[in-house]
């Protein structure tokens, strides 16, 4: 969670969605800074600082700011990043499906916490998000942040390494990723139907 008292915003850093690049911005032009604080009353979260996504009462009255991006790709460079933990499993489409079966699968939802049975933490509020940014339209929606008045134009940092493999969706694998992500699907307007160019997917 990346913080800026002076423009009044709180980015909720939701991984592998530009988050990395839109962080980085944000501390390096509008003041921010990874929130790491945590009220000592409250289960600590497993996550790092910077994918924290409560909203300390202190900042109750900030923009609060998200990023999020097609639950396909998403799930292909969630896999491809998770790799660098496992030297000694290539990519492959086999590990791919295994992946997109594991018991449990996090949602930007749930991440996000937007379901009304959300209880935040000791020292922590309910919030509704103001401003989406959304991977495939990173550079327009950042721009048009209302703290935002020279506009700028958006590289993708931290992009995964394994450049030279390659992935795809089979109709089998879109269906695991439909049913496990169907809250993201509604919630944040993205088409249930593989999009030509994830038939057969370089890894981002």
């Amino acid at each position: 969670m990346v913080v800026s008292p002076k423009y009044k915003f709180v980015y909720m850093n939701v991984g592998k969605t530009g988050s990395t690049t839109i962080g980085k911005l944000l501390e390096d032009k509008y003041e921010g800074f990874v929130w790491s604080k945590w009220h000592s009353s409250a289960k600590q979260p497993i996550c790092a600082p910077q994918h924290i996504c409560h909203l300390p009462e202190e900042f109750a009255d900030f923009t609060v700011i998200a990023s999020v991006r097609n639950p396909f790709t998403h799930e292909i460079s969630r896999y491809t990043h998770a790799l660098p933990d496992r030297r000694s499993e290539p990519v492959s489409m086999e590990g791919f499906e295994a992946w997109l079966s594991r018991k449990w699968m996090e949602t930007f939802s749930s991440k996000l916490n937007c379901s009304e049975e959300y209880r935040p933490p000791i020292g922590c509020v309910k919030y509704k998000i103001h401003h989406l940014l959304h991977l495939e339209t990173l550079t327009e929606d950042f721009n048009n942040l209302p703290f935002v008045s020279d506009k700028v134009e958006i590289p993708h940092r931290n992009r995964t390494k394994n450049e030279r493999d390659f992935l795809h969706y089979t109709e089998k694998l879109a269906e695991i990723v439909r049913r496990r992500r169907a809250v993201d699907f509604a919630t944040f307007g993205y088409s249930t139907e593989i999009p030509k160019e994830l038939v057969k997917i370089k890894c981002l």
